[in-house]
């Protein structure tokens, strides 16, 4: 039998090294510390949808569609948002790759058999670590304009 937590290692590592990337994009594009203190807290805000019991999730994204008007409100919400990630593919992709990482690092997560804040502090700490590795490594280059 299998360990369970065998992959775990090497999920972190794909999630790291993702966040890494998006640390040097985001600095690449951006000097402005609010903008990254902002995306921090995005991050912070994903590993918490990603670390929460999945009855949350399921609860929080199933009450939108309660009724017609908000299910319609919600449709053109998303069509608008495809309309956006179609224009900006390029950002949609790196978006796509976190998904997947994310997920990834969730599955994981489970099969590992951690509490939640167990979860959510590994998730939370390797996500920003990615991603501050990545401004600080930009800055210390000092590449880019």
């Amino acid at each position: 039998m299998q360990s369970p937590i065998r992959f775990l290692p090497l999920s972190l590592s794909i999630l790291f090294i993702l966040h890494l990337v998006l640390g040097w994009s985001v600095a690449d594009s951006t000097t402005r510390e609010l903008i990254w203190l902002l995306i921090g807290f995005l991050l912070l805000l994903t590993a918490l949808v990603f670390t929460a019991p999945s009855s949350i999730v399921r609860k929080i994204l199933t009450s939108p569609l309660r009724s017609d008007s908000r299910a319609f409100i919600l449709v053109i919400l998303i069509a608008f948002a495809a309309v956006v990630l179609i224009t900006w593919i390029h950002r949609f992709v790196q978006f796509i790759a976190l998904f997947a990482a994310a997920s990834l690092v969730r599955l994981e997560l489970q099969e590992a058999n951690l509490e939640e804040w167990q979860s959510f502090t590994l998730f939370a700490s390797v996500s920003l670590a990615g991603f501050g590795t990545g401004i600080l490594v930009h800055q210390l280059l000092g590449i880019g304009g």
